[in-house]
């Protein structure tokens, strides 16, 4: 019987997710891009973990710093304003100062790693603290359903950090063995669930859907010039007096 360890059904759960998400459910394309995030690395973590690739070892790092940074693009698009590529690209300097680190200063990464978590879900619990006119996109039928679901976004994110710092503390204890376990439980755990929590339909605002409500306007008519007025207003009349005689 074929046995897949837990990170890999991780990403196999939400790599099905996505592709449904992008075949019929109507969801803002930040949420899709999450997802992705989440499992490609869940799919990072089996293969290195489980099926001793190396060769993504180093690569295993970066893509985890995208996973919140992905988290907090998908939540600011839905519920504060959309994303703008000129603002909002300085969040790609997390990935690119985590590769930084696993070049030229690999003992920095498991350091690097948690705070990036810490710090993406922290804001993101920020926000939702703050409430009211902070989130202008959030839906008001939707009540306070949003605002808990990502805060157990948030909460999984940091879930990510704890596990981190849990597992270079069993490395300091003499343990390593215990890794592997660690990895998988609160790897999967916590990817899982950022995914199923953002896949409610209350999970996300009206960022993405103000185009869907737009009412439609009605096509312009062409207006007839007035010379084919003129026109077919003699044409008439020469018919008429064809019928007379």
């Amino acid at each position: 019987m074929l046995v897949l360890p837990v990170p890999m059904v991780t990403a196999l759960v939400l790599g099905f997710m996505v592709l449904r998400m992008l075949a019929g459910e109507r969801r803002p394309l930040a949420i899709a891009v999450f997802l992705s995030a989440c499992a490609l690395q869940g799919l990072i973590v089996a293969l290195v973990q489980y099926y001793g690739i190396a060769l993504l070892q180093p690569v295993q790092p970066v893509t985890a710093s995208l996973v919140p940074v992905c988290a907090w693009l998908a939540f600011r698009s839905s519920f504060i304003e959309p994303i703008r590529s000129g603002r909002d690209f300085i969040h790609l300097s997390a990935p690119a100062f985590t590769l930084f680190c696993v070049l030229f200063a690999p003992v920095t990464v498991d350091a690097v790693i948690p705070l990036v978590f810490l710090a993406y879900g922290a804001r993101i619990l920020l926000a939702l603290k703050a409430g009211g006119d902070a989130l202008p996109l959030a839906r008001l039928e939707a009540g306070r359903q949003p605002q808990w679901l990502w805060a157990g976004i948030a909460a999984s994110l940091m879930l990510s950090a704890i596990s981190d710092t849990l597992i270079a503390t069993v490395i300091l204890a003499g343990a390593p063995a215990l890794k592997p376990l660690i990895v998988s439980i609160f790897t999967a755990a916590a990817l899982l669930a950022a995914g199923l929590l953002s896949l409610s339909p209350n999970a996300f605002g009206e960022g993405d859907q103000r185009k869907r409500r737009a009412p439609n306007r009605p096509k312009p008519q062409r207006r007839i010039p007035k010379s084919w007025h003129v026109l077919m207003h003699c044409s008439r009349q020469r018919h008429s007096i064809s019928t007379r005689r």
